[in-house]
C-alpha cells in the first residue's frame, strides 16, 4: 500500500482482506488496476483474476506472488494478467509495472477522443447515443443521418482479447472496400477496443461487402466476428437496432466456425426456445457430494448438447444458465457468508466459445463444491438420512445397493454401504429385511384391529380431500400466473415464492392422506398425478 502511494500519492486506493471483498470491490467501483496477492482466503488471486476477466475482458490485474515456478506466472498470463510480480516487491519492478499498465490504460481514452475528434458531426452523435443509451433530442443530426443512412443497418465488431483492430488498419479496409460505391454512405465509431460500430446505408452491395471485411480482417491475423442487425428505417430506434447486432454475436457460443452472425438468419433459424435439462437432481447430488468432476463432466454434456442442436436458440443457454445460478443459490444457501449472487453466476460475454463457457461454468462449480466441503460438518449425515427415508418409502420394490447408489443417490455403492452401516449398524440387506419383517407385522397387526378406527377417520379424510383439491386449484392458479411475469429474474423469483411454496402445501395434505389409507385401497390419484394434472 505504501509503495503505490509512493508511485502516485493522488491514487484514490481500495483495500480487499480477502478475495471475496475483492470481487465485490470491483463490481462496485471497477478500478482502473487491480493489484492481487495469488493466496487469499474464500477466493484465490486466479480465481479471482478468472472471474473479473469473465465480467470485463479489459480490466487490469496484476498478480504477485512467492511463488518463483514458472507454472503459476504460465497459469496467471494464460488467464489474462497484466502482469505478475514476484515477492518481495522491489520499488522499480513496481513502479515499471504500475506505470506501463496506466499509461495502456490513458492511451484506450486517448485513443477514443482522437477517433472522436477526427470523426464528423454525426459519427459523434452515433457515438453519443450508443456509448451513453440515452436518447436526446438532435435535430439536425437526426435529419442528416434520415437523408444519408435511412434505411440503414447496424454491424458491432467484436475482436477476440489481444487481437483488437487498429483504427487506421480499419479506416483503411473500409475505404477500399465500400469507397468505390458512391452511393454507399457508412459511419464507424469505437465503443471499447474490443468493439466497434459501423453504421451504414443498406444497400444491396453491403452484405458482399461485409464478408469480404471479415475475410480481410482474418487474413490480416484479426481473430473476431461480427454481428448484423436487421434494416431499419427510424433514427429514434438506434440503439435498439445496434442492440440486435450486439446480442446475436453470442451465437459464436454455439456456433464455433462462423464469423458473420445475421440477427435475421439467427432468428429464423434458431426457433426454439428452451431445451429441459432433466439432470437436475443428479447435478445437486453430484454438488452435496463436492464431486467436483461429476458435476463438470454433466454440464460439459448438456452444453455439448445444446451446442449440437442446430435449432436452438440462445435463450436455451440462458434458460439452462439460469437454472444452474438457481440450483447453486439452492445448495449454498445455509452457509455462512452465504455466497453473493455474482459468485454464483457465470458471465457469458467475456466468453469467445463454448469451452470458455464450459470452463467458467466449472470455475463456479469448483468455488461452489470448495464452500461446501469446507463447511461440511454434518454432509455425510444428510446424505445417508436422505437414503433412509428414500428406502424407507421403497422397501417393497426390490432395489439394489447398486441401483440405489447409481442411478438414485449418482454415488459409489461401497461408499453407500459404508455410510449405512456405519448410520445404522447394519449392512443394506439386513437393514432392508428388518425393515420388511417390520412392516409385515405392522399390517398384520392392521388387519385384526378393531373396524371402528376406519368408521372414525372418514370424516377427517373426507376434510383433507376436499383441502387437497383446493390446494390443486391454488397450484394452477399460481402457474397460471407465472405465465404473466417478464423476465428470467423475476420468473424464478416467482417460481420461488409462488409455485413452489403451492407445491409443498399440496404435498403435505397428500402425505397426511397417504399415511391414513391402505396403498391397495388408496381412494385418489397420487401426488404425481395430482400434480401433473394441473395445466
Amino acid at each position: 500500500m505504501k509503495q503505490v502511494r509512493g508511485f502516485d500519492s493522488r491514487f484514490e486506493i481500495l483495500e480487499a482482506a480477502n478475495g471475496r471483498q475483492a470481487w465485490e470491490l470491483f463490481q462496485k467501483h471497477r478500478p482502473a488496476l487491480i493489484l492481487s496477492d495469488i493466496k487469499m482466503p474464500f477466493i484465490s488471486g486466479l480465481q479471482l483474476l478468472k472471474m473479473i476477466k469473465e465480467q470485463d475482458g479489459e480490466a487490469k490485474v496484476i498478480l504477485i506472488s512467492g511463488y518463483a515456478e514458472f507454472q503459476y506466472a504460465q497459469e496467471a498470463l494464460n488467464a489474462g494478467a497484466a502482469g505478475y510480480l514476484l515477492k518481495p516487491l522491489g520499488d522499480e519492478a513496481l513502479y515499471d509495472c504500475l506505470r506501463k499498465n496506466l499509461q495502456q490504460s490513458s492511451h484506450q481514452k486517448q485513443l477514443e477522443q482522437e477517433l472522436l475528434k477526427s470523426s464528423d458531426g454525426l459519427a459523434k452523435y452515433i457515438h453519443d447515443r450508443l456509448d451513453s443509451g440515452v436518447i436526446r433530442e438532435d435535430y439536425i443530426n437526426e435529419s442528416l443521418f434520415t437523408h444519408m443512412l435511412s434505411p440503414y443497418q447496424v454491424a458491432v465488431l467484436l475482436s477476440a482479447s489481444g487481437h483488437y483492430l487498429e483504427s487506421a488498419q480499419l479506416q483503411q479496409l473500409l475505404g477500399e472496400l465500400f469507397g468505390y460505391e458512391p452511393r454507399f454512405e457508412y459511419r464507424i465509431v469505437m465503443l471499447s477496443r474490443r468493439k466497434w460500430v459501423i453504421v451504414y446505408h443498406s444497400h444491396p452491395v453491403a452484405d458482399r461487402a461485409l464478408r469480404r471485411l471479415s475475410d480481410a480482417l482474418q487474413e490480416r491475423g484479426w481473430n473476431g466476428w461480427i454481428g448484423v442487425s436487421d434494416c431499419q428505417e427510424q433514427v429514434q430506434a438506434l440503439n435498439q437496432t445496434y442492440e440486435q447486432a450486439d446480442s446475436v454475436l453470442r451465437y459464436r457460443l454455439l456456433d464455433g466456425t462462423s464469423r458473420l452472425f445475421y440477427y435475421r438468419q439467427q432468428k429464423e433459424k434458431r426457433i426454439v426456445q428452451d431445451l429441459p435439462f432433466d439432470l437436475e437432481g443428479k447435478l445437486r447430488c453430484y454438488l452435496e457430494q463436492h464431486n467436483e468432476a461429476g458435476a463438470c463432466e454433466l454440464v460439459r454434456r448438456e452444453l455439448a448438447r445444446l451446442q449440437a442442436n442446430q435449432r436452438s436458440s440462445f435463450a436455451c443457454c440462458d434458460h439452462f444458465l439460469l437454472q444452474l445460478t438457481n440450483l447453486f443459490q439452492r445448495v449454498t444457501e445455509r452457509l455462512s457468508p452465504r455466497p453473493s449472487l455474482s459468485e454464483l453466476t457465470v458471465h457469458i460475454d467475456s466468453c469467445e466459445s463454448m469451452e470458455d463457457l464450459t470452463a467458467a461454468v466449472c470455475r463456479v462449480i469448483t468455488y461452489v463444491c470448495s464452500r461446501l466441503e469446507s463447511a461440511s460438518g454434518s454432509d455425510e449425515s444428510n446424505i445417508v438420512d436422505r437414503v433412509l427415508a428414500h428406502i424407507n418409502q421403497n422397501y417393497n420394490k426390490d432395489i439394489s445397493l447398486k441401483e440405489l447408489a447409481e442411478n438414485v443417490f449418482f454415488m459409489n455403492h461401497t461408499y453407500l454401504s459404508h455410510l449405512i452401516r456405519e448410520k445404522t449398524g447394519k449392512n443394506y440387506s439386513s437393514y432392508l429385511r428388518e425393515l420388511s419383517e417390520t412392516a409385515a407385522a405392522i399390517h398384520a397387526a392392521s388387519v385384526t384391529a378393531d373396524c371402528s378406527y376406519e368408521e372414525s377417520i372418514i370424516p377427517e379424510m373426507s376434510a383433507l380431500l376436499g383441502d387437497a383439491y383446493r390446494k390443486v386449484r391454488s397450484l394452477d392458479e399460481a402457474l397460471m400466473g407465472a405465465k404473466t411475469v417478464e423476465g428470467s429474474q423475476a420468473l424464478a423469483n416467482y417460481y420461488r415464492d409462488k409455485v413452489f411454496s403451492a407445491m409443498a402445501e399440496l404435498r403435505i395434505t397428500i402425505d397426511q392422506l397417504e399415511t391414513m389409507t391402505p396403498s391397495d385401497k388408496w381412494p385418489v390419484p397420487s401426488y404425481g398425478d395430482l400434480l401433473f394434472s394441473v395445466r
